[in-house]
């Protein structure tokens, strides 16, 4: 028996189905090594869910934004470097953007609105069941 022989069952506990979802998401062509995970809130208004992100540096035309299984945000936005004069100069971050994925609090029936504004983008969305107050006689 080896000195790592015990890691076995410790990779054996992440091929649990719990865990599925997870790899679904994670498994895809991009090295995210260079990205960074964006901040961001996520509040409730009006019955709707508005998760606010913050992506200082970044176009809207090189944001990529999709709604995965009506539970998950995945993101992914890169920082444009072709027509950067100080790019090539000096250089403090050294990445290449953002990406994350965002758990919802709750499954989403639309994505309503999406609005990006001074490096901070909006995605509005509607949950798939409202909760309704209800009279008691």
């Amino acid at each position: 028996m080896g000195i790592f022989d015990d890691f076995d069952s410790f990779d054996d506990f992440f091929d649990d189905d719990i865990f599925e979802e997870w790899r679904n998401v994670s498994n895809n062509s991009t090295n995210f090594s260079s990205y960074e995970k964006p901040t961001y809130d996520i509040v409730k208004s009006d019955g709707k869910i508005i998760v606010l992100i913050e992506l200082p540096g970044v176009k809207k035309e090189d944001i990529d934004l999709e709604l995965v299984e009506n539970r998950l945000l995945n993101l992914k936005a890169d920082f444009r470097k072709e027509n950067d004069p100080y790019y090539k100069f000096q250089k403090s971050r050294n990445m290449e953007g953002y990406a994350c994925t965002i758990r919802l609090p709750e499954e989403i029936k639309s994505v309503d609105n999406t609005k990006f504004n001074n490096g901070v983008l909006e995605v509005e969305l509607t949950p798939k069941t409202k909760s309704t107050r209800v009279s008691i006689n």
